[in-house]
């Protein structure tokens, strides 16, 4: 089951997992990160997120591959799903159908996701 709160955040940028980290503890919630797809599937069925957030573009396992292994998987078919991404509109509509729940274009604007992830962690799926 996912715990109120438990955001993730897979991204190959430091510095984008840093902003999103400052900006989600300001909001009390419980994050965690990973560099990597690798490690944030890991992470995913360890912590059960209930939103992960996203990237894309990320060197070897890229972020459609771990979103499509999310939702295959029991464990982490529940968790809400942002995809963030610097690219355009068909990739965002790809990850939509995929099974992602929302796209982001970076760079984003900090209020708009905030809401996001508040509702999407007020309408747990488990």
């Amino acid at each position: 089951m996912t715990v109120e709160g438990r955001v993730l955040i897979i991204d190959d940028h430091e510095e984008i997992r840093a902003v999103l980290r400052e900006l989600l503890a300001l909001q009390d919630l419980d994050v965690a990160e990973a560099g990597n797809g690798a490690d944030g599937l890991a992470m995913a069925r360890d912590r059960l997120p209930g939103v992960i957030l996203l990237d894309l573009s990320m060197p070897g396992m890229s972020g459609m591959e771990v979103l499509e292994q999310l939702k295959r998987d029991p464990e982490t078919a529940a968790s809400r799903v942002i995809v963030l991404t610097g690219h355009g509109d068909i990739e965002c509509r790809e990850a939509i159908d995929a099974g992602a729940d929302e796209c982001f274009q970076k760079p984003f604007e900090a209020p708009l996701l905030l809401e996001l992830i508040e509702r999407l962690l007020s309408t747990d799926r488990r």
